[in-house]
């Protein structure tokens, strides 16, 4: 189990790794865990607030955005890219 404190919370799981490591990641094909995080972590967000946010997108553009962000920020964490991921998603689905 993994744990970091980000934004004054702890957080447990694959989002305290670093994009860095999701892109090292991906490049093997063994990224599920760090998917499957980011999965659950939209899906609460979602559900949590009460939003449409992910009728917009499907698994696939989640990881290729996912693969974007980390490869321009590596230094930042899972949690980072998810977050700003969750930003967007909210507002397109505020757009439609």
């Amino acid at each position: 189990l993994f744990s970091r404190p980000i934004l004054g919370a702890a957080l447990i799981g694959e989002g305290g790794k670093s994009c860095g490591t999701w892109v090292a990641e991906r490049k093997g094909d063994s990224h599920v865990l760090l998917a499957t995080w980011v999965l659950g972590y939209l899906s609460g967000r979602a559900s949590s607030e009460n939003s449409s946010a992910l009728s917009t997108t499907d698994l696939n553009a989640i990881i290729a955005w996912m693969d974007n962000y980390c490869a321009v920020n590596p230094l930042d964490f899972i949690f980072d890219g998810a977050n700003r991921l969750h930003q967007e998603l909210q507002k397109r689905a505020h757009i439609k």
